[in-house]
C-alpha cells in the first residue's frame, strides 16, 4: 500500500466528519479543518509521480462516477447560486467555488492521471475555508429556501467526493511512485 499514513489522514478525517454527522455536533468542522492539509499533501504526492501511470481497469467505473458527481453537482451548484441575480455580489464566492471544482473535475476525466485526479479534491478542500470566512463575512445569504439546500449539499457532495477522488489519485493507478532524478551540482 502507497502512502499508508496519509490513507490513515483521509480515514480518520472520514471518522471524525460521520461522527460529528451522526452526533449533529461541530466536530465535523474539524474534519473540514485538517482536509485541505490532506489534499495538498496528496496532490503534493501525485505531482511526483509519473503522468504515463494508467489507470486501473476495477477503478475505471469508480473514478468516473466520483469525479462525474463532483462535474455534475458543481453545475447544480452553478445554477443554485447564478439563479438569484438580485444578489450577485454575496453570491460570487459560491459560484466561483462551483466553477473552480466544475473545471478541475472535467479536467481530471479528461486526461486519467494521478495529478489530475487529486486536484478536484484539491482545489474543493483548500477553498472550502475561505469561502466559510467571505460567507461569515457577509452575514448572511438572502437565498430561498430550494437555493440554500441546493448550494449546502452540493458543496457537501463536493467536498465528500474529493476526498474520494483524492484518494483515488493514490491508489488507483498502477505503476511505482517514482521520484524526479537527483542532480548534482559542483
Amino acid at each position: 500500500m502507497r502512502h499508508p499514513i496519509l490513507f490513515a489522514v483521509w480515514l480518520a478525517t472520514f471518522a471524525i466528519f460521520l461522527g460529528g454527522l451522526a452526533a449533529k455536533s461541530d466536530v465535523l468542522l474539524f474534519a473540514f479543518l485538517v482536509s485541505p492539509f490532506a489534499a495538498i499533501a496528496t496532490f503534493a504526492v501525485t505531482n511526483r509521480r509519473s503522468t504515463e501511470e494508467p489507470l486501473r481497469k476495477r477503478f475505471r467505473i469508480l473514478y468516473l462516477i466520483v469525479l462525474g458527481g463532483i462535474a455534475a453537482f458543481s453545475l447544480l451548484g452553478i445554477v443554485g447560486s447564478a439563479s438569484s441575480f438580485s444578489d450577485v455580489p454575496r453570491n460570487a464566492p459560491l459560484a466561483i467555488f462551483f466553477l473552480m471544482t466544475l473545471v478541475a473535475s472535467w479536467a481530471a476525466i479528461a486526461r486519467q492521471t494521478p495529478r489530475r485526479a487529486a486536484l478536484p479534491g484539491m482545489v474543493a478542500h483548500v477553498s472550502w475555508v475561505p469561502l466559510i470566512i467571505i460567507n461569515i463575512a457577509n452575514e448572511t445569504l438572502e437565498w430561498s429556501r430550494w437555493q440554500q439546500m441546493l448550494a449546502g449539499l452540493g458543496v457537501m457532495v463536493i467536498l465528500i467526493l474529493g476526498a474520494f477522488a483524492s484518494l483515488l489519485a493514490l491508489y488507483a493507478f498502477v505503476g511505482p511512485a517514482r521520484l524526479a532524478p537527483a542532480t548534482v551540482r559542483d
